[in-house]
């Protein structure tokens, strides 16, 4: 049984081979019982999940995760996960991974596959709404799949723009121009591509800030309460998800609207399975918004283990 800590990670797999493995991951699918969240303190949002999934000769695995958005003020993690890796024919237990790292990595892997269909293929910029330790691997995963010359990073103050902008160049090299900014309105209506991932409760990115074929990636909002989003990005756009239950569910940016009827259950018009099978084309011009809402689920945190620990394997000699 390896234990793998957080740390080890990112020396073992790479966004390239993640995104190849999601992409195979929800193409050949997997059983994910809905994420089952007990909160904790309602004041302070602090709740804990339980993410199971399987797949008959894959594997089997359980996340847990305790999440305490306060932390962010104690200077502390957000959130703390580990990964439970049994196997898929005897049940034993294979694995442990401390999971923060690998969940940044599958999460971002996620949104850059679906930009990888919705996104259009000439993107150039990318906007950032986030400056957590989740901003890092977004940028890291959607250059993977587009050729950005310029990343605008939005925060809510410069400094921690600053700071962002600084990590993502660490990782993207000097060929990106890399902007930090504090101007939200500045950095949608440059941007080809834009990503937000925060606990933002009240929308950070509006409509009427996009430029035609604007492609929208949603990442932070998992609870009903949770807004990034305003009602004129998704009126009109062609809506994705990772996968339908959870999305339909829980996250307000989805929720809020289609109970205020602004947008229908019409308008959410694939999942992920259905782009990486084929049965949807994904983007199909240029001037259309597309908007991707990630809540994350089982599927990816499975896939992303079997890949773990197929880098750890021995490989045959030559």
């Amino acid at each position: 049984m390896e234990l793998i800590s957080s740390e080890r990670i990112e020396a073992l797999i790479d966004f390239p081979a993640l995104i190849r493995a999601l992409r195979n991951g929800f193409r050949q699918g997997a059983v994910m019982p809905a994420r089952v969240r007990h909160e904790i303190d309602s004041s302070d949002g602090a709740s804990l999940f339980v993410m199971p999934a399987w797949q008959a000769g894959v594997g089997r695995i359980v996340k847990l995760m305790s999440a305490v958005p306060s932390n962010a003020g104690r200077g502390l993690r957000t959130s703390s996960e580990v990964l439970n890796v049994f196997d898929p024919v005897t049940g034993e237990l294979r694995a442990v991974i401390e999971s923060t790292s690998l969940t940044n990595m599958r999460t971002a892997a996620a949104s850059a596959l679906a930009a990888d269909y919705l996104a259009r293929a000439n993107a150039s910029t990318l906007a950032l709404f986030a400056t957590g330790p989740l901003a890092p691997y977004m940028v890291a995963a959607h250059a993977s799949v587009r050729r950005y010359r310029r990343i605008v990073v939005c925060g809510r103050t410069l400094a921690r723009a600053e700071a962002t902008a600084a990590a993502v160049g660490q990782r993207l090299g000097p060929a990106v121009e890399i902007i930090p900014t504090v101007d939200g309105e500045m950095a949608a209506f440059q941007a080809d591509v834009i990503c937000t991932a925060t606990r933002a409760t009240e929308p950070i990115v509006h409509g009427r800030w996009l430029k035609p074929g604007t492609h929208v990636d949603l990442v932070g909002g998992y609870k009903k309460d949770m807004r990034e989003s305003d009602d004129a990005v998704v009126a009109d756009a062609g809506i994705f998800v990772d996968q339908y239950e959870t999305a339909l569910r829980d996250p307000g940016d989805i929720v809020q609207p289609m109970a205020a009827g602004v947008i229908t259950r019409q308008q959410v018009l694939a999942d992920l399975a259905a782009l990486t099978s084929g049965q949807h084309p994904g983007r199909t011009d240029g001037r259309s918004t597309t908007v991707f809402k990630s809540v994350g689920c089982g599927l990816e945190d499975l896939y992303a283990a079997q890949l773990v620990l197929d880098r750890l394997r021995p490989q045959p000699a030559k």
